[in-house]
């Protein structure tokens, strides 16, 4: 053996999971978002994306998902929830 130590899993590791987990939760609470969303991932860019769908379970597409551990990305998701949230009042 050469003495290295095992990798670690640091702080941001836990804090990109914890963020994924949120934002997740936040989208399903309708049952309107499925997020297939990456986490303590070296991927650029992409995250992974959402799948949307009207309270008819008709799916009306997907939209890809740019850095969601930011706090823009939790503002979107609570904005979107918002919206869903209202119009599930009114499509059911």
């Amino acid at each position: 053996m050469s003495g290295e130590k095992p990798a670690r899993h640091g702080k941001s590791n836990f804090l990109d999971k914890r963020s994924v987990s949120v934002v997740e939760e936040l989208l399903t609470t309708h049952e309107r978002v499925m997020p297939q969303l990456a986490s303590i991932d070296k991927w650029p860019n992409i995250d992974g994306y959402l799948e949307l769908q009207d309270a008819n379970e008709v799916l009306l597409g997907r939209m890809e998902v740019i850095n969601i551990k930011s706090a823009w990305a939790h503002l979107f998701c609570i904005i979107v929830v918002m919206y869903l949230r209202f119009q599930c009042c009114y499509w059911a």
